[in-house]
């Protein structure tokens, strides 16, 4: 059995994440940056992370054990990533954590159970938490940028997030997007009607309020124009600028002008205008 002695840092660049490697599974944004366990090793050693410091990192599916003590020291990973469900997790591998550390793995896998025990985050290497990862991530670090067709605005952010979170090319425009059935039917996509039925990863179509009201008083001549896009991510805790509010209704993230730049938002359905509910033209569902 092959196994891992010592990792030395001057070998972590060896190691990095490769395209090849993410095959397997889905992966967050961050494995990009993460220390990746090379293949063939099956067993990680007590004491084989003496002296490697590193933010991220995965371990792969050739992995069969790592054992206690792993980690010496107080020099622990912020976030992981467990590509296989079955792997031996001695206790305090990877330490405690702490509320905040994360362990990305399967449903049901040993990762999760060594998440819950040592409190750990535990997310889901499944297409919608990585997903929703990216989105986080682009709303609490770029809150503020300038404008760039199609990069920074509405469908730029929609399209950002679906490809580095999961490779997926999306229309690069408003109205395309409302076609995507059209434009993009490869992605066999599915047609939301209804706000109330919507999940996490869904792409959302609206109008604004001078088109809705023209269609309203005239459909035939006046068709519905698509003229914003976001993407669902459900209730939960989302982070912003430092702070938490916490939203109990379904909430979405976009991009929106205001003061002469473009700024990533997470905005409650119910809000006091009631203007994205009112104005709901549809949703796509790409992702089961």
């Amino acid at each position: 059995m092959k196994r891992v002695l010592c990792l030395l840092l001057t070998l972590v660049s060896l190691f990095a994440f490769t395209a090849a490697q993410a095959t397997a599974t889905v992966m967050p944004y961050w494995v990009k940056q993460a220390l990746t366990l090379p293949g063939g090793v099956e067993l990680v050693e007590s004491g084989a992370f003496d002296g490697v410091e590193a933010q991220y990192l995965v371990i792969p599916q050739n992995i069969e054990k790592i054992c206690a003590g792993a980690f010496p020291g107080t020099t622990y990973p912020q976030k992981i990533a467990v590509c296989s469900s079955i792997v031996i997790l001695e206790d305090l591998c990877f330490g405690t954590g702490g509320g905040t550390r994360e362990i990305w793995g399967y449903a049901g896998s040993t990762a999760q159970t060594y998440a819950s025990r040592f409190d750990f985050v535990f997310r889901k290497l499944d297409s919608i938490d990585v997903l929703l990862s990216e989105i986080n991530a682009q709303v609490t670090k770029r809150p503020r940028v300038a404008y760039v067709h199609g990069k920074t605005d509405c469908v730029g952010f929609v399209r950002t997030c679906y490809s580095r979170a999961l490779s997926i090319n999306l229309p690069d425009r408003c109205e395309r997007m409302y076609k995507l059935n059209v434009y993009s039917p490869s992605l066999h996509p599915v047609k939301i009607t209804s706000y109330t039925a919507l999940q996490p990863g869904d792409i959302i179509c609206w109008t604004n309020d001078s088109y809705r009201e023209a269609h309203q008083a005239n459909p035939t001549a006046n068709p519905l124009v698509c003229t914003h896009v976001g993407i669902y991510i459900g209730s939960g805790v989302p982070e912003r600028d430092g702070y938490r509010k916490y939203y109990s209704t379904g909430v979405f993230a976009e991009s929106s002008q205001g003061f002469g730049y473009y700024r990533f938002n997470i905005i409650p359905f119910n809000n006091p205008s009631d203007y994205y509910r009112r104005n709901f033209l549809c949703a796509w569902r790409i992702l089961s």
